[in-house]
């Protein structure tokens, strides 16, 4: 796992923002086991640290929440919707333990107003409103209603290079 720690690190300035950047290595140790299209979907979320929320984007140019989802699983070849609710009636229900790259949801059946990415330890990335950029979020605590898992490979652009020497 160093060389995921290095990777991310490279990627994120050392974990600047949210509440995840006081313990980077309780995420690596939370993401023993996990597939590496999985790892390389965390590490593409975590790219995504610091770009300004936008409402209805869905590129590195701002995200809305559901934007950001689009676009990282755009990058593993997982067509979504862009609409939280839309999102949540796709992929399959996540029973038990949360995998990392697992969508969570916050709201009702009816209607999901938010959507975030599971990443690990607790943790998800979000994309949260108005004045806000992307960032890291402990999910105890914030309410989620129910969490979604989609399959996800990895894509040609997302070689494991970075779980090697």
């Amino acid at each position: 796992m160093p060389y995921l720690m290095r990777s991310i690190d490279q990627h994120t300035n050392g974990w600047p923002r949210g509440p995840i950047a006081k313990k980077p290595s309780r995420l690596l140790d939370s993401l023993a086991g996990t597939s590496v299209a999985r790892l390389a979907l965390v590490r593409e979320t975590l790219r995504q640290l610091g770009i300004p929320y936008v409402w209805g984007g869905a590129s590195r140019h701002g995200f809305d929440c559901s934007g950001l989802v689009l676009y990282v699983y755009r990058q593993f070849g997982v067509p979504l919707y862009h609409g939280a609710t839309m999102q949540a009636h796709q992929g399959s229900p996540a029973y038990g333990q949360l995998l990392p790259g697992d969508l969570v949801f916050f709201g009702g059946p009816g209607y999901y107003h938010h959507v975030g990415i599971y990443i690990g330890d607790g943790h998800f990335v979000e994309a949260p409103h108005t004045g806000a950029v992307v960032r890291t979020r402990q999910l105890s605590g914030s309410g989620y209603a129910t969490a979604r898992r989609y399959p996800v490979r990895n894509s040609a652009n997302h070689n494991p290079w970075w779980l090697y020497p």
